[in-house]
């Protein structure tokens, strides 16, 4: 059983994104935080799915490769990793005047804090 000398989720993130009314800078590394946004109604709020892509890694990990539109035209970048939650994701998304590129990499497992490990996937079938 491991014990962490912290006891958050999201390990870090990093996000500057700008579209045609939205800024939004962001940094958190553990519990250190720096955010700036504007946050005005997005009055051209839609996406589209062009493409979805899952592939299986090894037994517990996935990889999934996504390209979407956004009608904001969105540009930017996010970076995140997350720790000690339900797939403990690493998501990585670049965003090009509403084009974005999301690559994720994920465990398919649950986190079980009571043993503070991934549950087993007996325990999860019942």
């Amino acid at each position: 059983m491991r014990h962490w000398w912290y006891n958050i989720r999201n390990l870090f993130s990093i996000q500057a994104e700008i579209s045609l009314v939205n800024f939004v800078f962001a940094i958190n590394i553990f519990s250190l935080k720096l955010n700036i946004r504007t946050d005005f109604p997005d009055l051209i709020n839609y996406w589209i799915n062009i493409y979805n892509k899952i592939i299986n890694l090894t037994e517990n990990k996935t990889a999934e490769l996504q390209l979407t539109f956004a009608g904001n035209l969105i540009t930017g970048i996010s970076i995140f990793k997350k720790i000690h939650s339900d797939h403990t994701p690493l998501n990585i998304e670049i965003s090009i005047l509403g084009f974005t590129f999301i690559f994720t990499i994920y465990d398919n497992r649950h986190w079980d804090d009571e043993i503070n490990s991934y549950q087993k996937y007996e325990t999860i079938l019942n």
